[in-house]
């Protein structure tokens, strides 16, 4: 495959060629004088007699809280629900369970049961009892801390 990086060197060049004559204007103090009197910021400042470098500090990080992802709320769900079926349970066993609190399914829920316990297998949190054979699907117990 052939890549044509002739378009992202040109706009290198051209941005070098800005940051080279923004230094030269700053390093020269009529220059930096003029360049404040075009540069107002929001509160009124436009003096860029302070320093020519300039710096910007790190913004701080935003706290965001989510309420996760439906495969995260599906799996919390799930351990819950191994604490009140007895062992060993099925996915249908889950997905009844989940159906009567109301639990809000996006799609096929024995899929979305499925592919979670899958995930929860892998990361050690519940254990395969019985592998599935023909039409009789898996059996699992929450694994003990």
């Amino acid at each position: 495959m052939n890549i044509d990086l002739s378009k992202v060197d040109a706009k290198i060049r051209k941005l070098e060629r800005w940051k080279n004559a923004l230094e030269e204007i700053l390093a020269d103090p009529e220059g930096r004088q003029f360049l404040g009197e075009l540069i107002v910021s929001p509160n009124g400042d436009g003096d860029l007699s302070v320093s020519p470098a300039v710096t910007l500090e790190p913004m701080p990080a935003r706290i965001v809280r989510r309420k996760g992802t439906k495969k995260s709320q599906l799996a919390a769900a799930i351990m819950d629900a191994s604490e009140e079926l007895k062992n060993p349970f099925g996915a249908r066993d889950v997905v009844s369970l989940l159906v009567q609190k109301s639990f809000k399914f996006s799609r096929d829920p024995m899929v979305q049961v499925g592919v979670v316990l899958r995930q929860l297998v892998a990361e050690g949190k519940l254990k395969v009892m019985r592998e599935k054979i023909g039409r009789v699907g898996r059996l699992y117990t929450k694994v003990l801390p």
